[in-house]
């Protein structure tokens, strides 16, 4: 359940207090609302889920959300201090070091390989070019043959 609320704020806007509980009521009455809404009778020795837990009041479930929420934070930092954290002295040692090195004015060089030429595929000429049958209606200059008379320039309906 807290980590549905925590998913739940993180999609707001919340830049206050003020809009934090105002959020955080209102997820408990759509919570209040999806409870006490109930489609089948409920047998009296079987109890919500909801009322379950712990955290009966706004307040304790902020605070659950929080404590979860520092310990996530924490624990890997608790492991980073198993593995051995430089000491400050090497960070900063480090850090004036890099400062400290001209910056490098030659540009590196890119290690693309050149464009290959593509090869055109050579296609062998046939000793006989049969002409296209739209071909047999043009002329050279692609002007349309009169199917009627044959004379270049006009087509049958003007002829």
């Amino acid at each position: 359940m807290p980590e549905d609320v925590y998913q739940a704020l993180l999609t707001k806007e919340i830049r206050t207090t003020a809009d934090f509980i105002k959020w955080c009521q209102h997820i408990e009455e759509m919570q209040q609302r999806l409870i006490g809404h109930t489609k089948f009778p409920r047998l009296p020795n079987v109890v919500p889920i909801a009322s379950i837990d712990t955290e009966n009041d706004l307040p304790s479930l902020i605070r659950k959300i929080f404590r979860d929420e520092i310990q996530k934070l924490t624990v890997p930092q608790t492991m980073e201090s198993q593995m051995g954290i430089q000491s400050i002295e090497t960070i900063v040692r480090e850090e004036v070091r890099r400062s400290l090195n001209p910056i490098n004015s030659k540009r590196a060089r890119t290690a693309y390989s050149r464009p290959q030429r593509r090869i055109q595929p050579t296609t062998e000429p046939t000793l006989e070019q049969s002409p296209r049958k739209t071909d047999l209606w043009r002329t050279t200059n692609n002007r349309p043959v009169c199917f009627h008379c044959g004379r270049p320039g006009h087509v049958v309906r003007y002829c």
